[in-house]
């Protein structure tokens, strides 16, 4: 339910539906932990610390990276910028919850949707541009249906893999309790939609996001916790 002096409380499911109209790089995971637990071991991870005073915009330019979390929500957010999927499982498994990366390459045009529970991958949706002609080594011709027992490609399994007719477009996705057809994965809005609805989380558009770039005007009194990160590298 929404809250009229916080409107971001009652907010879930998949903010940005427009991102592949940006011209953004963008990449945020959220964990279903406390921010100072996150914070902690994010600083931990990228030789830094976490810091009470720093200034909300000096996020930028190699020093802070912010950790948030908003009022009347379960999960908290993290931006980075190294394309590190691999930190979402590492996070999961140290913090023994689950954790969400998303990312989206406006280089390429695809995105990703990754969901691990303590370390271990439990659904996976990919979606963008096919660069490749060819058929997905390994899967099955003439099928879009959803493979009841995955199928490794590459060292890794799908239970669904769809290309599009015309070629451009390709379709993956990999979960250890759903199942799905071809038409949901390829309505990529509303599949995204529904993947943050089942965890209960919202992923905000940018307008929400505290990063200079992104001019935003946000009443900080939608946050619950705001935590600073001071850091040497991201590796």
């Amino acid at each position: 339910m929404k809250n009229p002096k916080n409107p971001a409380s009652g907010l879930r499911g998949y903010g940005l539906k427009n991102i592949r109209n940006s011209s953004e790089n963008f990449e945020v995971i959220l964990a279903k932990a406390d921010v100072l637990e996150l914070s902690e071991l994010l600083a931990e991870i990228f030789y830094g610390v976490v810091e009470s005073d720093a200034n909300i915009y000096d996020s930028q330019g190699g020093k802070h990276a912010v950790v948030l979390r908003f009022k009347g929500h379960t999960w908290s957010l993290f931006t980075f910028s190294t394309r590190r999927s691999n930190l979402s499982q590492t996070l999961s498994k140290e913090l023994k919850t689950k954790c969400i990366f998303f990312g989206y390459s406006d280089t390429s045009d695809s995105g990703i949707y990754l969901l691990h529970d303590n370390g271990n991958r439990i659904e996976e949706y990919n979606f963008g541009l096919n660069y490749s002609e060819d058929e997905v080594p390994g899967w099955p011709k003439d099928t879009d249906g959803f493979q009841e027992s995955p199928i490794i490609i590459s060292g890794i399994p799908w239970h669904l893999i769809y290309t599009t007719p015309d070629q451009l477009s390709r379709y993956s996705f990999y979960s250890s309790y759903r199942k799905v057809t071809a038409q949901e994965i390829k309505d990529e809005n509303n599949f995204l939609d529904s993947l943050f609805l089942s965890q209960d989380v919202w992923l905000p558009p940018l307008e929400y996001w505290l990063y200079p770039e992104f001019e935003p005007n946000l009443d900080l009194q939608i946050f619950e916790t705001i935590s600073f990160i001071a850091y040497r590298s991201i590796l």
